[in-house]
């Protein structure tokens, strides 16, 4: 029952930032600029004019365990259509909620680290990452990681690599992704 313009907003996911139209572009791709925190009065009409199909939110949209809950639920509220919400936490170097002080949640040195130990503990990675997220209100995660870390000089992916070897790489990012699904989080396989 989705008109034409509606199907097409379902097909973006975007920054929370966007839904601000007094922001500029370079404001809101800026990960050091203040971010939006909150659900505006305007940001529901940009949300009920631009019907997005998600929100992902960043390091600088997320503040404290409160704050974060009380937000994903606002925009949820503010949409005519469920939105997906999404975060990229990964365990390790990028996880925006776990790495944040004002969060007390199990931090992961690395998918690397996780890999090593095999399987099961890629699986329990993802269920206790996919139940705090959805505590907060979130549906889906930006994770995990996918890639092979084939590259000992790429800084961007290295130990975000379950491993060097492709098939256990493969091994462990499907554990993972099944943790998360079975504690109600879609995961995303990356990067593609």
């Amino acid at each position: 029952t989705l008109t034409l313009e509606q199907k097409v907003g379902q097909l973006f996911i975007v920054r929370p930032d966007a839904l601000d139209l007094t922001l500029s572009q370079e404001t809101i791709d800026d990960p050091r600029a203040d971010g939006v925190t909150q659900v505006t009065d305007a940001m529901r009409e940009t949300l009920q004019a631009y019907p997005v199909g998600g929100i992902c939110q960043f390091g600088k949209n997320i503040t404290d365990p409160e704050q974060l809950a009380q937000f994903n639920a606002d925009l949820q509220a503010a949409s005519r259509t469920p939105l997906f919400i999404a975060v990229d936490e990964e365990g390790g170097a990028v996880a925006r909620l776990a790495n944040k002080d004002t969060f007390d949640l199990p931090r992961y040195e690395s998918a690397a680290a996780v890999g090593v130990e095999g399987v099961d503990a890629a699986c329990a990675m993802g269920q206790t990452i996919g139940a705090y997220l959805k505590e907060y209100g979130f549906n889906m995660d930006f994770a995990p990681d996918a890639d092979v870390n084939t590259n000992p000089d790429n800084p961007i992916i290295g130990t975000r690599a379950f491993s060097s070897d492709a098939a256990t790489a493969a091994e462990m990012a499907a554990a993972a992704a099944d943790g998360l699904r079975t504690s109600g989080i879609l995961p995303t396989l990356k990067h593609f």
